[in-house]
């Protein structure tokens, strides 16, 4: 079971979150949203990042493995977060029943402005890693250069092997568990600063991935229809090897004529497909999936998600501003429950591969720094109320202005 507790840490004022396999996030701008899913990201990669710290310190004399973390969760939130936080700032991201992390705000003038705890049993993986670091540092060769030693790689990446078997059983195989991070600034790139580095290498690696096996990709999936749907035709190879799109009236269009929202939606369902494809267990957090898609773009791509959720071990977290998401989540959940005893006929309205077990996840709104459950038991469906309330005030308005009309008309 894993958690993360905050108390005034940003927008965040009092969060006490339990983490489950699917995970929406709604609120209003500057809410808390992106903190809250950026925070999740930090902790569930503090184990691989662990293992990587001591890939580097091999055949060193630095040792301070725990510093390392602490300095990195520094890195994160200084070029992330806000630069001034309150005295009584308290994040604690819990891996299970005996392992947890706690950061607290350094009241006095510290040169890093947060102090660690690690509970008993991560102090105890730290000294089961560091008696590993000896033991195979004592395999090498004596050299004045340690690293000039002849076996120094083949001992090392034993080493890293070891670790990384050390930490995936402590922390239930969380470092072998890929994590991408798809930031809501997707057609930023090019920008060159550490908030993208950050959120967006993750993103980028995958995009770099895809665009190596797009011919693969495009073989497996040129007809996925929310593939096909999403993008408006079929992806159309041309005879130049280039690549474009096949509209529903036959016109060809090369990739570089479309849209920027075209591409960047195109981008998007292509590394999405090339997770899919992978078939291995990851954690997929989206922020704003709904960016340049219409109504009945979002439904498509939000049963795409699903399928992916169900189908290929991933755990989902995304943040939104649609209602229209939240809807089609509810529909899915509920073909799930009333599926239970009218299998045959909620199929045929639902397919079953988009079926969500309400069990397995959590939409909630953070308002006012907090974080509620927005699962309504007597209606069964997750309210979203809140965002459609911007429809109902236009509605209003504009029964308003009818009335002025016909006044006038009288």
């Amino acid at each position: 079971m894993q958690k993360l507790i905050i108390n005034n840490f940003g927008p965040l004022k009092k969060v006490d979150l339990e983490l489950k396999d699917l995970m929406v996030f709604i609120g209003t701008n500057a809410s808390g949203k992106s903190t809250l899913a950026k925070l999740i990201y930090y902790f569930l990669n503090i184990p691989i990042n662990l293992a990587k710290a001591h890939l580097e310190s091999f055949g060193s004399k630095e040792d301070d493995l725990k510093g390392s973390i602490h300095r990195s969760f520094w890195t994160f939130m200084s070029y992330n977060f806000p630069s001034t936080y309150s005295d009584d700032v308290y994040v604690k991201f819990v891996f299970d029943a005996e392992k947890y992390i706690i950061f607290r705000k350094v009241k006095e003038q510290h040169t890093l402005p947060f102090e660690i705890e690690f509970s008993k049993k991560i102090q105890q993986v730290f000294n089961q890693l560091k008696d590993l670091k000896s033991f195979f540092e004592s395999k090498l060769t004596t050299s004045t250069d340690i690293k000039n030693s002849i076996n120094f790689t083949e001992i090392k990446y034993q080493y890293f092997d070891e670790v990384k078997s050390v930490i995936n059983i402590e922390f239930s195989k969380l470092a072998e568990i890929k994590k991408y991070f798809i930031s809501e600034s997707r057609s930023s790139f090019s920008t060159s600063n550490e908030y993208n580095l950050t959120f967006q290498n993750s993103f980028s690696e995958i995009i770099k991935e895809s665009q190596y096996f797009l011919n693969e990709i495009l073989q497996s999936g040129i007809n996925k229809k929310e593939i096909v749907e999403i993008i408006g035709g079929q992806i159309f190879k041309f005879e130049n090897n280039t690549f474009g799109v096949k509209l529903k009236n036959g016109e060809n269009i090369h990739f570089n004529q479309l849209s920027s929202g075209q591409k960047e939606v195109f981008w998007l369902l292509i590394s999405l497909f090339q997770i899919y494809k992978k078939n291995e267990p990851n954690y997929l957090i989206i922020e704003e999936p709904e960016t340049h898609l219409f109504p009945n773009k979002q439904k498509i791509l939000t049963e795409f998600l699903v399928s992916l959720f169900n189908n290929s071990f991933s755990n989902i977290i995304l943040t939104t501003h649609s209602h229209y998401l939240i809807g089609v989540i509810n529909v899915l959940v509920n073909a799930k429950r009333i599926g239970q005893e009218n299998k045959h006929k909620v199929s045929k309205v639902i397919p079953e591969e988009y079926w969500l077990e309400k069990n397995n996840i959590l939409v909630a709104r953070i308002n006012n720094g907090t974080l509620e459950n927005v699962y309504d038991i007597e209606a069964e469906m997750f309210d979203h109320d809140e965002l459609s309330k911007t429809s109902g005030l236009l509605n209003s308005k504009m029964d308003e202005l009818f009335e002025i009309e016909f006044e006038n008309a009288d």
